[in-house]
């Protein structure tokens, strides 16, 4: 079929996504660009590629774990599983725990137990969680989650009582954040 320069530019990128011996971090990569030259968001993507949004938006969570900890994922140590749970923690949390992974052969589900773990000690130990969470509305909290999954960082909307509040979007590298920049500047043609 005859295409324009950047809708062939466009065919290539998702076929060179779909090939199957693309390591996570090239997964992921892959969609970032597609999202930043084309400006889809992760729905478009995940119709344009034939895979579901949350698979999207999980692979690109990959991309926010330290350079050490990717390269790991890269040489095939760390599978998406651990790749997926270490996500969620601090970035020397998350060093400290694949070296456990690579150590004692942690398989995902105990990858898992250890990273719940981990979280509930940093529950117990913040002051005033309890009563934070049990008096958040749910359409805030209903919020928050679609935004992370949007953006693929984490977003935590403080709302006060007279409706005003602030938006937070917590990220680790100034690359993380830029995709989010490039989002809120995007105008239609």
């Amino acid at each position: 079929r005859e295409f324009d320069d950047e809708t062939s530019i466009g065919v290539a990128m998702i076929e060179n996504l779909q090939r199957s011996d693309l390591n996570l971090i090239e997964e992921a990569q892959g969609y970032r660009t597609m999202m930043n030259v084309f400006q889809y968001t992760q729905e478009k993507l995940s119709s344009h590629l034939g895979k579901s949004r949350s698979h999207i938006a999980n692979v690109l969570r990959v991309l926010t774990l330290p350079q050490s900890v990717r390269k790991y994922i890269v040489s095939g140590e760390i599978t998406f599983g651990h790749a997926r749970t270490l996500v969620t923690l601090p970035d020397d949390v998350a060093i400290e725990i694949t070296q456990d992974i690579l150590s004692k052969g942690l398989s995902v589900r105990a990858t898992e137990k250890v990273v719940n773990r981990i979280k509930t000690l940093e529950k117990k130990q913040s002051l005033g969680f309890k009563e934070q969470n049990q008096n958040k509305n749910p359409n805030i909290e209903h919020l928050e989650r679609e935004l992370t999954n949007l953006l693929g960082l984490r977003v935590v909307v403080s709302h006060k009582n007279n409706n005003s509040g602030t938006l937070s979007i917590h990220y680790r590298t100034l690359d993380q954040i830029q995709p989010v920049i490039d989002k809120l500047k995007w105008r239609p043609k």
